[in-house]
C-alpha cells in the first residue's frame, strides 16, 4: 500500500506542479475510500492561490487532481484512461465520412488500411481534437497516421477530456 501511495502521491504532485508551476502552493491530502479495499485510499492535490469558499470554508482556486492508490497505481494522474480513448478514437475514426467503419480496427493506419489522404488525415485529427478538447501541435498532428498514434497521443496529454 505504501508503495503504491507514495507512487500515486507524487504522480498528482508532479502534474500540479506542472500544471501551475507559479502556483506556490500545493496541498496534499489523503482520505480513506470506503468502498474500495482497506489500502485504497485517495489522494488529491490542489494547486494555485487558496481563496475564500462558501461560507468562509478554504478552498483552491486552479488544478484540482485525485488519485487513487491500490487499485491502479500505475494510471498517470489527470490522465484519461487508454481503453475509453480507444473507444472514443475509434468511434471518431468510425463516423468519418470517407471511411468504411467495417476496416476500423485498433490497429488500422489511415492511408494504408483506411485509404486516406493527407488532407484527410488532417480532418480526421481535427475530429479528434474536436473530441477530446484539444489542441494538436502540427508537428505532433503529422506523426499521427494510425489510430494506435491517436490513442498513445491522446492518453499520454494531461489536458484530454
Amino acid at each position: 500500500m505504501y508503495r503504491s501511495a507514495a507512487a500515486a502521491a507524487g504522480r498528482a504532485l508532479a502534474t500540479a506542479r506542472a500544471a501551475a508551476p507559479a502556483a506556490g502552493r500545493l496541498a496534499l491530502a489523503a482520505t480513506p475510500r470506503a468502498t474500495a479495499a482497506p489500502a485504497a485510499m485517495a489522494l488529491s492535490v490542489a494547486a494555485g492561490p487558496a481563496v475564500a469558499g462558501p461560507a468562509g470554508v478554504g478552498r483552491w482556486a486552479g488544478l484540482h487532481t485525485t488519485a487513487w492508490a491500490g487499485e491502479d497505481a500505475s494510471a498517470p494522474v489527470g490522465y484519461l484512461d487508454k481503453a475509453s480513448v480507444t473507444e472514443r478514437v475509434l468511434d471518431v475514426v468510425k463516423k468519418f465520412e470517407k471511411v468504411d467503419a467495417a476496416k476500423v480496427t485498433p490497429d488500422s493506419h489511415f492511408t494504408g488500411d483506411l485509404g486516406l489522404d493527407s488532407l484527410d488525415t488532417v480532418e480526421l485529427v481535427m475530429g479528434l481534437e474536436d473530441e477530446f478538447a484539444i489542441e494538436i501541435a502540427d508537428e505532433s498532428a503529422e506523426k499521427i497516421v494510425s489510430v494506435a498514434d491517436a490513442v498513445d497521443f491522446i492518453a499520454g496529454n494531461a489536458n484530454a477530456k
